[in-house]
């Protein structure tokens, strides 16, 4: 899907992908007792990222499109939530800190090829903390 594509799909409709993924929603509430930082990777209108800063978990958004990012923002913004973006391509995105959690929620399924699915993957585990969600440091800085 274009950049294009989604901004007119954001546009249209402001919960255009639904509620926070079931997953995550469970792992979140069951499993993650302290606050960590948290980066997702296509985070689209935030619908994950809103629900985990909730809790009181610091999001980082990177999103490929402008007007998702902004909605996100405009949200947690209003709610007083530790959440912050960029828009960039998840796959190509470069930063110098690590994440305790890094989500990628309908993102490998859009890229066509094998090869794009594996730089996604591989930038991913690249920006992951090698004790992710162990450290309880949820206020890194970021770049």
């Amino acid at each position: 899907m274009s950049i294009v594509k989604y901004d007119k799909y954001y546009t249209e409709d402001a919960k255009a992908c639904g509620d926070p993924y079931p997953a995550f929603v469970e792992f979140f509430e069951r499993h993650v007792r302290t606050p960590v930082s948290v980066l997702d990777l296509g985070c689209g209108q935030g619908r994950d990222a809103l629900f985990i800063a909730r809790l009181g978990h610091t999001v980082f958004g990177v999103g490929i499109s402008e007007v998702g990012v902004r909605q996100m923002l405009d949200t947690a913004r209003k709610e007083g939530l530790d959440i912050e973006a960029v828009v960039a391509d998840a796959s190509t995105y470069r930063s110098r800190c690590k994440y305790d959690v890094v989500l990628l929620d309908r993102v490998v399924h859009q890229l066509s090829d094998r090869a794009e699915q594996e730089r996604l993957l591989g930038n991913a585990a690249r920006l992951t903390r090698k004790d992710g969600g162990g450290t309880g440091r949820a206020g890194v800085r970021r770049d």
